[in-house]
């Protein structure tokens, strides 16, 4: 992975799943032509058949609702177990977040 220090200038930052999803299978390579592909890929999909946007949609809202139950769960237990008032107080920002996350999900 490139650090940000080896960035070049005027890069942008890949996104974080593609990032981990290299560094899980020793990927060595730039992650963006895989990016590029599972767009022209899902792209492709539902100009084939449009029931696929939906399917896609879906995940989408799965993953984030997992995010979100995350999120929540590190932040209920920094709001009850945090070890200092600042671990309290961002736990408490976390819940904020987590809370209008789901209420987004939900909408």
């Amino acid at each position: 992975m490139i650090a940000d220090r080896e960035r070049p200038e005027g890069a942008i930052r890949q996104p974080v799943l593609f990032v981990a999803i290299g560094e899980f299978w020793k990927l060595e390579d730039d992650p963006r032509p895989y990016r590029l592909r599972l767009r022209a890929f899902m792209s492709n999909r539902i100009r084939f058949s449009p029931l696929y946007r939906d399917f896609y949609v879906l995940a989408r809202t799965v993953i984030d609702g997992i995010g979100d139950g995350a999120l929540g769960w590190w932040a209920i237990d920094g709001v009850l177990r945090g070890v200092n008032p600042w671990r309290r107080l961002l736990g408490g920002a976390g819940v904020v977040f987590a809370v209008s996350g789901a209420v987004s999900l939900l909408r």
